[in-house]
C-alpha cells in the first residue's frame, strides 16, 4: 500500500501545527469550524509530542507542544490551490491565536505578517543568513516569499 496519491489531477498537501497541551481543545474548535465550510478533503492526522527546542532560532517548538500532522487532498487547478490557501491561512491565524505555530512543507500559503508571528526569530535568523552569505548564494522559497526583503509582503 502506498500513501502517495496516484491520480494526476489530485495533489496531497501537508500541514503541521504545533500547540501548548493546554491549548489543544481550542485548536480542535478551530478545525470544526475552519476545516468543513472550506470542503477541503481531510484525509488524516498524526498527533505526537514535540519536546521543547530552546536553541534553534526558527523553533516551532520553543515550549513542549503538541504536533498535529493534517494529511488534506484536493485537485490541481488554481481555483483548489486558491481555496486551500484561504484554509490554510484561516487555520494559522487561529494557531497563532492561542498561542501555536505552524509548518508548512509544500505550500507557502501564511501571508508574511503569519510567518513573521509564528516564528519571531525569522529577523535574527535573515540577518545572520545575510551576514553569511551576502550574495545569496543558498536561497530556497522559503527565503524568497518570508524573508527576501526585496521580495517580502508578496505572500
Amino acid at each position: 500500500m502506498t500513501l502517495a496519491e496516484t491520480n494526476a489531477q489530485r495533489t496531497d498537501i501537508l500541514h503541521e501545527y504545533f500547540l501548548p497541551p493546554d491549548t489543544f481543545p481550542a485548536f480542535l474548535d478551530a478545525c470544526r469550524e475552519v476545516i468543513p465550510p472550506s470542503k477541503q478533503e481531510l484525509l488524516n492526522v498524526t498527533l505526537r509530542f514535540v519536546a521543547a527546542d530552546p536553541e534553534s532560532v526558527l523553533a516551532f517548538a520553543p515550549t513542549p507542544r503538541i504536533s498535529a500532522v493534517m494529511s488534506f487532498s484536493h485537485a490541481r487547478t488554481v481555483a483548489a490551490d486558491a481555496a486551500m490557501q484561504q484554509m490554510t491561512r484561516a487555520l494559522i491565524e487561529r494557531v497563532l491565536s492561542i498561542g501555536g505555530s505552524f509548518y508548512l512543507p509544500y505550500r507557502l500559503h501564511a501571508t508574511c505578517d503569519q510567518f513573521t508571528r509564528g516564528y519571531p526569530g525569522a529577523s535574527d535568523f535573515a540577518a545572520a543568513k545575510r551576514r553569511y552569505d551576502p550574495r545569496h548564494l543558498f536561497r530556497n522559497a522559503l527565503w524568497d516569499t518570508w524573508l527576501d526583503d526585496s521580495r517580502k509582503g508578496r505572500g
